[in-house]
């Protein structure tokens, strides 16, 4: 047996913190446990006199009978009492779990529309560089591969029509057809 890991697992253990449950955490609050207490406590004791002790310890003949205040004053009322602050508690536990939730899936979907607008400003810059460049490339000018809403007024007959001698081969709407509508 090796007494260095037994004594490391002895000090691991000792380290660790027992785990915080809901219902640990409200029984410690003075006014849940405590009335669950006092409340369990004297009920137990109303039980234990009515059935094993026949009723003679909380009451006797000619004297005040405490069994109706030991089972409703000190044992009903505040058992009832820390029962409810215990189910109020749970239920605020629940609560506080479901709005983490809802604010964890919240955020996720912000980040995920945050991301798509991301995207799409890379597009449309990305977009707006590739018109730059072809802008760019062509030297600001119409040439024969622009298509005829890049230019409308460019044809490769010139502005005034053609030239002598050149053939008439129009690839776009005319000068004329554009400005003027014949």
């Amino acid at each position: 047996m090796d007494f260095a890991q037994l004594r490391a697992n002895i000090f691991e253990a000792e380290e660790e913190t027992p785990v915080s449950t809901p219902v640990r955490d409200q029984l410690r609050d003075s006014l849940v446990g405590f009335p669950l207490l006092l409340g369990a406590g004297s009920l137990i004791l109303w039980g234990f006199d009515r059935f094993a002790q026949d009723g003679k310890l909380l009451a006797s003949d000619g004297e005040y009978n405490y069994q109706p205040f030991v089972f409703s004053v000190l044992g009903l009322f505040p058992f009832g009492f820390g029962l409810g602050g215990l189910f109020r508690g749970l239920q605020a536990n629940r609560d506080m779990e479901n709005y983490e939730q809802l604010i964890e899936v919240a955020e996720a979907e912000m980040q995920r529309l945050e991301s798509e607008v991301i995207e799409a400003e890379e597009e449309a810059a990305a977009e707006e560089a590739n018109e730059r460049f072809g802008a760019e490339s062509s030297g600001g000018m119409a040439t024969f591969f622009m298509d005829s809403s890049s230019s409308p007024n460019a044809n490769t007959q010139g502005i005034y029509g053609s030239a002598f001698g050149q053939q008439p081969v129009s690839v776009r709407s005319s000068f004329q057809r554009d400005t003027f509508g014949f």
